[in-house]
């Protein structure tokens, strides 16, 4: 591999991904710590998601009975 200036941006690209490669052939636990990087990211966007819905139906529960509430219907019959 020479050290030429890339010609575009596509050739830049593939000297960068050559260099990353190169990098984690060297070190196979490096590619292991962003696995698991992306793994856990991946698990936090779907813990937040989970929180967002729990939220969202929750806030609905809470709504209706204070609609109730106020109605003057109360909840207990």
């Amino acid at each position: 591999m020479t050290d030429q200036s890339p010609q575009g941006v596509v050739q830049a690209t593939g000297k960068v991904a050559e260099k990353i490669v190169n990098g984690f052939s060297s070190s196979p636990g490096l590619l292991l710590i962003v696995i698991l990087n992306i793994a856990l990211l991946g698990m936090g966007a779907y813990a937040l998601v989970a929180i967002a819905r729990m939220s969202a139906e929750g806030r609905s529960q809470i709504m209706s009975v204070l609609q109730a509430c106020i109605a003057g219907k109360g909840i207990m019959p």
